[in-house]
């Protein structure tokens, strides 16, 4: 799909969720939203991606919000079905059929250069709170086209990876997908140098407000930590369920030993 030069005014539907069992994020200055595809791989050793769709919504108030499209639009379903009456079991089965995305997302906080990652494991959810550090970038010379846009190269690391990026000054938001910001542009298209992820522009639109984003698990249940603890607890879920159920007081999984699992983090911690 190709980034239209005229920004597009994008009407978000408001879905009222439930308190406590969801996360509602209102900015009556939200200004623009990119739309990414998200590529990444859970085995180094495979040849092919799986895919996610992921919006940025950049807010005048200085702060920014990345999560899935796929899941955000699940969650506003479900929670509608709730409104509506429905038990959780009638809701769960409206889902049902449903595409499934990823569940973490990221809140950007550039007045006070804070960054927090949630994610939700097995009931709860995961905050973790780090310091928004500016990667280290630097500007080469290449160029290229990208959906109409001239784009400069530029390498940095974010995360604990080297990331190629290309950006573009024609679109003046200094602003990209996952931890990836600060260079004199919008960025259109991201690769680590592994090749395990990749960030691709597909749209920008403008949003007016007010606007939502429903993300639903148990707020009731956040449990607060480092960036790095929380990313530890998702790596620990994904690789190893019986342990995290263990080690995060859970209670122990049942049943026979979990085939080999593979997962590789985004994000990079010792």
């Amino acid at each position: 799909m190709y980034i239209k030069r005229s920004i597009i005014i994008l009407i978000i539907a408001v879905i009222a969720g439930l308190k406590g069992y969801s996360q509602e994020i209102l900015s009556n200055e939200a200004s623009y939203r990119v739309e990414y595809s998200y590529y990444y791989k859970r085995d180094s050793t495979k040849t092919g991606y799986l895919m996610d769709t992921y919006f940025l919504d950049i807010c005048k108030s200085g702060h920014s919000f990345f999560y899935s499209r796929i899941t955000q639009y699940r969650d506003s379903v479900k929670q509608a079905s709730l409104a509506q009456g429905m038990d959780a079991y009638q809701a769960s089965e409206v889902i049902r059929s449903l595409p499934r995305g990823l569940v973490w997302y990221i809140d950007k906080r550039y007045a006070d250069r804070k960054v927090m990652y949630y994610t939700q494991l097995v009931w709860d959810v995961f905050r973790g709170i780090g310091e928004l550090e500016l990667p280290k970038w630097e500007i080469v010379g290449d160029t290229t086209i990208l959906n109409g846009f001239t784009c400069k190269k530029a390498i940095g690391v974010a995360g604990g990876r080297e990331w190629i990026v290309w950006y573009t000054p024609d679109i003046q938001l200094n602003e990209g997908p996952w931890l990836l910001w600060g260079l004199p542009g919008l960025i259109l298209k991201a690769e680590d140098s592994t090749g395990c992820f990749k960030f691709i522009c597909d749209n920008v639109g403008e949003l007016a407000p007010p606007y939502y984003v429903l993300l639903s698990g148990d707020y009731n249940n956040t449990r607060s930590m480092d960036l790095a603890g929380a990313v530890r607890a998702e790596t620990m879920y994904e690789l190893d369920p019986k342990k995290f159920m263990s080690v995060y007081g859970f209670g122990e999984m049942q049943g026979p030993p979990i085939p080999q699992r593979y997962y590789i983090p985004l994000y990079l911690v010792e």
